[in-house]
């Protein structure tokens, strides 16, 4: 019993130095706070996507995800730093990687095709108004498409250290996530054309974390906590 009550504490205390490190974590949006300025949750559809709204518990998820329908080739959905209350710069800064879940639909006039197992996404990361002026950053990364009504997590990194600590404002803007062909072509995911072109994926809980699977961390020693607590049970009179 001893020997397990060790073993607990020490699990417990790497788990709870590990989100020590993982503090600075910062939510730009969960898509549950509403609107600000006429956005949602400080992003806005500039480039006219045909679809862009809040969506309530799409088909794998619950609470509220931001939908949105690209076109075949190109999107773009941006949040600007004067709409998103609590993001400043320095959060940019002191993190390595922009986080997100997404949900790609299954089935139905939204379905994501191809089925691909290498869909990239890629963010724009503009900064300006420090000494070196207005400057982009194009950082990218890679998930699994295949994997229909189902929450992925995907972690984009960038490199803070390329970034001008003397910016006074930025722009994020996701660029690339189409599926990049014509639906029309495909007579093996579509055949005889019976799925239009009306695609949608939904993403949520978009935040800088220090590390990749940094909020998860901290959510694990969160349960780890309560394991310990209801391990110890109650004492004997």
């Amino acid at each position: 019993m001893k020997r397990r009550t060790v073993c607990t504490v020490a699990m417990l205390g790497a788990l709870l130095l590990l989100a020590g490190q993982a503090k600075s974590a910062v939510m730009i949006s969960d898509f549950d706070t509403g609107t600000y300025y006429g956005g949602t949750s400080g992003w806005f559809n500039y480039d006219g996507m045909p679809y862009f709204s809040s969506v309530a518990a799409p088909t794998g998820g619950t609470t509220n995800w931001l939908g949105v329908g690209p076109y075949q080739y190109y999107e773009k959905i941006t949040a600007q730093n004067w709409a998103i209350p609590g993001v400043a710069w320095s959060d940019f800064l002191s993190n390595k990687t922009i986080a997100l879940d997404i949900i790609v639909p299954g089935t139905g006039p939204n379905a994501w095709l191809p089925n691909n197992a290498a869909q990239s996404i890629g963010f724009e990361l503009q900064e300006f108004g420090g000494v070196a002026g207005t400057v982009n950053f194009n950082p990218s990364a890679t998930f699994n498409t295949s994997v229909k009504d189902t929450i992925i997590h995907v972690d984009v990194a960038y490199n803070p250290a390329l970034l001008d600590p003397t910016a006074t404002g930025y722009n994020l803007s996701l660029t690339s996530l189409n599926p990049g062909y014509d639906y029309g072509w495909d007579t093996t995911n579509n055949p005889g054309g019976s799925i239009p072109y009306a695609a949608r994926f939904y993403v949520d809980n978009i935040a800088l974390t220090p590390e990749p699977g940094s909020l998860g961390v901290l959510a694990l020693a969160g349960v780890a906590a309560g394991l310990r607590r209801t391990r110890r049970g109650p004492r004997s009179a």
